[in-house]
């Protein structure tokens, strides 16, 4: 499985999402999810239902399927609940 995170360096959920991220990485390295920018990767984030609310979290099985999918500046907690600890 593989995790993405489609987001915009103008966005400012997005920034405080990276942040928290980093900070994850420090107690689980080996979670090392893809981010997207959707300005500067377009093409590879327009291949993904439409956008309303950044950054956009994704689990991807083996296939590229996208089998989970939240929206929105998630909290520490819900991401190690939701996209680490799976």
């Amino acid at each position: 499985m593989k995790v993405i995170i489609l987001s915009a360096i103008w966005c400012p959920a997005c920034l405080i999402v990276k942040s928290t991220i980093h900070k994850i990485q420090k107690d689980h390295p080996m979670f090392q999810p893809q981010f997207i920018d959707i300005d500067e990767e377009e093409a590879l984030a327009s291949q993904y239902e439409p956008l309303k609310v950044l950054p956009v979290f994704m689990i991807l099985d083996e296939e590229g399927q996208v089998i989970k999918r939240m929206s929105g500046e998630l909290n520490k907690d819900t991401i190690l609940k939701e996209f680490v600890h799976v």
